[in-house]
């Protein structure tokens, strides 16, 4: 299902910014003082662990990259999920 918003990220937590397998997404990071991490699964299992995965600073964004691109060590990726260590928004797009 394609989806083009923000999706609240809470603190310390990874949460899915893909409601369903995709190939390509963009995101942009809303908060102006806080990073968020970007780490895509094969399936809707969330990674483990604090942090780590593609960092992307305050109001960075990555637009319109295939998955496997961008997460070339993860066979098959097809889900996305971000990380923070405060609540944030992140704004998301794929189809």
């Amino acid at each position: 299902m394609p989806f083009n918003g923000n999706v609240n990220v809470p603190a310390g937590t990874w949460t899915q910014l893909t409601a369903n397998d995709v190939a390509a997404i963009s995101v942009q990071n809303l908060s102006l003082n806080r990073l968020v991490f970007v780490m895509a699964t094969a399936g809707a299992v969330a990674p483990s662990g604090a942090g780590g995965g593609l960092r992307l600073d305050p109001s960075e964004a990555v637009e319109g990259l295939s998955l496997a691109g961008m997460f070339s060590g993860v066979a098959s990726p097809t889900r996305v999920y971000g990380w923070s260590d405060s609540t944030m928004e992140v704004f998301v797009s794929h189809a």
